[in-house]
């Protein structure tokens, strides 16, 4: 991390839930996020970073400090996607979530994986 409250880019898994909705994993810290489409679920990755860099910088702790990398499977699932999101300008407007202050939103990446999410 170059700077404080600065992260570089996070990649996310996208993968469809087997009785529907969608799972977004953040690879490099593990968590998860999920949502009923692909649009809620770009808002709700959104909603979940500002979320933890709003507590890291609550408890004065480097943003996502203490979460560890996801499971080798999901990287593997990443790197083989070759279908990459582009969250479309009409989706960047209709939901809007500005960071905390003083904290950079870090860049994203989204693939959809081939494998089904449990």
């Amino acid at each position: 991390m170059s700077q404080k409250g600065k992260l570089g880019k996070l990649n996310f898994l996208l993968l469809q839930r087997p009785k529907g909705g969608w799972v977004g994993r953040c690879l490099q810290y593990n968590f998860v996020t999920q949502a009923e489409t692909l649009e809620e679920l770009v808002y709700e990755i959104d909603r979940a970073v500002i979320g933890h860099l709003f507590i890291s910088s609550q408890m004065h702790r480097r943003p996502l400090e203490g979460l560890k990398a996801a499971p080798d499977r999901y990287w593997d699932m990443f790197r083989h996607s070759t279908l990459t999101l582009r969250p479309s300008k009409l989706t960047a407007t209709k939901f809007h979530i500005d960071p905390p202050a003083g904290m950079a939103f870090p860049r994203q990446e989204l693939k959809v994986g081939s494998a089904v999410e449990s």
